[in-house]
Order: C-alpha cells, then sequence, then structure tokens
C-alpha cells in the first residue's frame, strides 16, 4: 500500500485564490490538490506492508514532539528550473527539520531506510499532466503569505490513487505535545 505521514493545515482559505488561478488558468492540464487534503508531507511511503504499516501506525502513536509554528508562503515548482511537473507553496520553520529527522529515525529503527534525497518541505497545490509553464502563477504568487500557524497533529494516511485524484484514509493520528 501506499501511505504517507503528514502535518495537516487548519488556515486552508488563504490557498483559495492559488486554486482558482490554477484552475482558470490551467485548466485540465491541471489537477489542483483538493482543500481537504491541503497538508505538509514529512515522509512518503511508495509501497509498504501491512506488518510495517502496524509498525508506524505504533510509532505514531508513542512519538514524541512538541507543537511548533510554520509559515506557508511564496510558491515554487519542481523541477526548479524550466517547465514544472508540480507547484508549491514553500513552508519555512527550523521546528520541521528536527520532526523529520526525529521521524526518520525512528523510522530506521523499523527498517524503513532514510530518504537519499534532501527533505524540503512543502505543501503540493497543483501537479500538472504534462510539463507546463507556470511562470506567471511564480510571479503573481511568488510572495503572498498564505498561513502562520502552529501544527498540532502528526497524521499517518493511506494513499490510494483513484481515476478521480488520491484518495486519502486516516490510519493513525496523534497530538503534538
Amino acid at each position: 500500500m501506499r501511505g504517507f505521514i503528514a502535518v495537516p493545515l487548519e488556515a486552508r482559505d488563504n490557498f483559495i485564490p492559488l486554486l482558482e488561478s490554477i484552475k482558470n488558468e490551467y485548466g485540465k492540464t491541471a489537477k489542483p490538490v483538493p482543500m481537504d487534503q491541503i497538508h505538509i508531507t514529512i515522509k512518503f511511503f511508495n509501497e509498504i506492508s501491512g506488518t510495517e504499516a502496524s509498525a508506524i501506525s505504533e510509532i505514531i502513536e508513542k512519538f514524541q514532539f512538541g507543537e511548533f509554528r510554520i509559515r506557508a508562503e511564496s510558491v515554487g515548482q519542481f523541477p526548479g528550473r524550466g517547465l514544472a511537473n508540480v507547484l508549491f507553496v514553500k513552508i519555512y520553520s527550523p521546528d520541521i527539520y528536527m520532526l523529520e529527522k526525529k521521524l526518520s529515525s525512528a523510522l530506521v529503527e523499523i527498517g524503513i531506510p532514510e530518504e537519499k534525497k534532501p527533505f524540503v518541505p512543502h505543501i503540493t497545490i497543483s501537479r500538472f499532466r504534462k510539463p507546463t509553464d507556470i511562470h506567471n502563477i511564480i510571479v503573481r504568487f511568488g510572495k503572498e503569505k498564505f498561513a502562520d500557524e502552529t501544527c498540532r497533529k502528526l497524521i499517518f494516511f493511506r494513499s490510494e490513487l483513484t481515476s478521480g485524484g488520491p484518495h486519502y484514509e486516516i490510519l493513525k493520528e496523534a497530538q503534538l505535545k
């Protein structure tokens, strides 16, 4: 199964102008993330077994990490230059790096290797069906402030890809305190 560990956001209304601009300007080329699915992914699992999912759930249940603040502002793209496959909002918080490091260490203990790529905290806003020039969006929303809030939860989701987009199911949720 596919899954991920994420920090949900409470303030989502500030993303509406960005999401509407994507829909209006890029139409069917864009696959914007639904408002209720906006989150910061800490760790993504492309394929895990039921046993691994149970072990991850136990880690989430026992995980100790305090609430922390993040700022979500400005937009970027993957890849970083040229045509975009993904539009994202940048996340600023020293604590989110510590959270990711602590979580990765706990996952290594149950046999899930650390990521080879460096952790880049972000909120995926839209994927594109084909590489797309999104320069207008980058310029228009490049300095926009979307959220400044305290993160209070850590959630382990199951992710199922469907023709209507991904479907998320909460497997385990924990309060950060």
